[in-house]
């Protein structure tokens, strides 16, 4: 593995309040995925529309793009990584350079699919821009395909799911030493 080392529990309860903050992380991560469900069903219900179609939607990526910031972010807090750290450049928003940093921490494509990594390169700028946040603002219309919903939605699903496994298999293995 490259990139920092594992702090010990210790250092994160002094630092975060909690042996375990990168779980809080990711555990926020899936509450702004599960609005996006939410919004699905309205829509469905209302519309009787199928709502994931290869389209534009404004909120959907927002929740999404947040989601994967938070989820990668839990990954780089397990590394050692300070708040303060996260909030400052090159990280923020820049969901390019979050991702850059966990490759290097050792996060690699078992984790992030290769079509959840495209999307992140295709909808980086605008979300670090607040593109989603406000309609009509200048250099939301990008030419080319958007990155499929229900697609989008699945990988970053996988994600967490594969870095909560992660924390906890991590967690087994500080109990038993």
């Amino acid at each position: 593995m490259t990139g920092r080392a594992k702090r010990n529990p210790k250092w994160f309860e002094k630092e975060w309040g909690s042996t375990h903050p990168h779980v809080g992380f990711v555990t926020h991560a899936r509450e702004f995925l599960n609005v996006v469900d939410l919004i699905k069903i309205r829509h469905e219900t209302m519309l009787n529309k199928e709502f994931f179609e290869n389209k534009y939607f404004s909120p959907g990526y927002y929740l999404m793009c947040h989601a994967i910031e938070l989820g990668l972010k839990s990954y780089l807090v397990q590394h050692g990584y300070t708040l303060e750290e996260l909030r400052k450049k090159p990280f923020g928003h820049n969901l390019c350079s979050i991702l850059a940093e966990t490759e290097k921490c050792g996060i690699d494509s078992s984790f992030v699919a290769p079509s959840l990594h495209s999307a992140i390169v295709y909808l980086n700028d605008l979300y670090m821009g607040k593109m989603f946040e406000y309609r009509g603002k200048p250099g939301i219309i990008r030419l080319g395909e958007w990155p499929c919903v229900k697609i989008m939605r699945d990988d970053i699903q996988r994600l967490l799911h594969l870095l909560n496994d992660c924390y906890r298999a991590d967690s087994i293995a500080e109990k038993e030493v």
